[in-house]
This record gives C-alpha cells, sequence and structure tokens, in this order.
C-alpha cells in the first residue's frame, strides 16, 4: 500500500505538564528512526519547545509542524481547538 506518508499531527511532549513525559529529542529520534517526513507538537497552552523542536527536526530532516492546543470560548461553550 502506497500513498502519502502519515505525519502525527496531535503530538505533546514534556511541555505539556501532566499529559507527556516525551522529551524533544526522543520525540525527534522516534521519528527519525520511523522514517516520518514531518512531526508536529502541539503542546497545551504554550508554545515553549517551539525553537528546540525546530532545531531537532532540522537536524534530523524531519519538517517541523509548529501548533499548541488551546481552548476557545464562543457563545456556544469552550472547546479545545489545535492550532498549527
Amino acid at each position: 500500500m502506497s500513498g502519502a506518508p502519515f505525519v502525527h499531527l496531535r503530538t505533546h511532549s514534556a511541555f505539556s505538564l501532566s499529559q507527556s513525559t516525551l522529551r524533544i529529542g526522543t520525540l525527534c529520534d522516534l521519528a527519525s528512526n520511523d522514517k516520518q517526513v514531518a512531526l508536529a507538537i502541539t503542546d497545551s497552552f504554550n508554545m515553549f519547545g517551539a525553537l528546540e523542536f525546530s532545531k531537532k527536526t532540522a537536524d534530523k530532516g524531519i519538517q517541523p509542524i509548529i501548533g499548541a492546543m488551546v481552548n476557545i470560548k464562543d457563545q456556544y461553550g469552550t472547546g479545545e481547538v489545535v492550532l498549527l
């Protein structure tokens, strides 16, 4: 089966406290070993790891996708949204 490669678009790192313990270097190593062409980091309510993530993915030849998971509130309520 061939086609477009799978890309994780909702990945939390250790910067998402209580949601992940994976350090950015480990995430990049795992993606590289799996021959992934791109990887997104979408930590909760912050982008503290964006620079480190960009540098380490570039070193591994992986396209970095930067994002964050945030809460959005409107007249219908509050919900989680991933912004890439």
